[in-house]
């Protein structure tokens, strides 16, 4: 997958070029998606299977990081990795967001002639499908929209229950031996 490729390609050139390298492949995808759903690209063709790709890029890589851990060398900053943790959080909630405008998967009613089109709304659901609130103004309108749905609902559980509680959990504990 790509996140790995580059992680490695950078890592031939040093373990700072490997930082900076996946820094940037972390930065670029949600920055691609924003461009998508702000010029209006979701409607393109290959967007889905760019859109797709990366998607299961992200995941494999987080779960490779995961599970393959002993093979890493231990994080020089876990701080830098909480946070490039929540800018690939935001890359899932993008990805998902242009699915959803692609497909005319989302809307208010309940035939497919209320097809939400806006970038906006189609951030707001994803976002309210990521964190499983569900308050039901919005809904898939079609079986597209419910397969794009529960792909993100699985997916997201697995980001928070997995990926997320493993990043936290390994970080650096205080001490609580202080003077009282």
């Amino acid at each position: 997958m790509p996140g790995m490729v580059v992680r490695w390609l950078g890592g031939i050139f040093g373990y700072i070029p490997r930082k900076v390298a996946v820094e940037c492949w972390v930065l670029f995808k949600p920055i691609a998606w924003m461009t998508v759903l702000y010029f209006g690209w979701s409607k393109c063709e290959a967007i889905p299977c760019f859109v797709c790709f990366g998607l299961v890029d992200l995941y494999a890589y987080l779960l490779g990081l995961v599970f393959l851990r002993p093979f890493f060398h231990p994080a020089a900053s876990h701080g830098r990795n909480v946070l490039l943790l929540g800018i690939n959080l935001l890359e899932a909630i993008f990805g998902y967001a242009i699915l959803y405008v692609h497909y005319g998967a989302i809307g208010t009613g309940i035939s497919t002639s209320g097809a939400i089109e806006g970038s906006r709304e189609a951030l707001y659901f994803s976002v309210v499908t990521t964190t499983t609130v569900g308050y039901g103004d919005i809904r898939p309108l079609s079986s597209i929209g419910q397969n794009i749905a529960m792909i993100q609902m699985i997916s997201s559980l697995v980001f928070i229950t997995v990926i997320a509680t493993s990043f936290i959990s390994n970080l650096p504990q205080k001490s609580g031996h202080g003077k009282d």
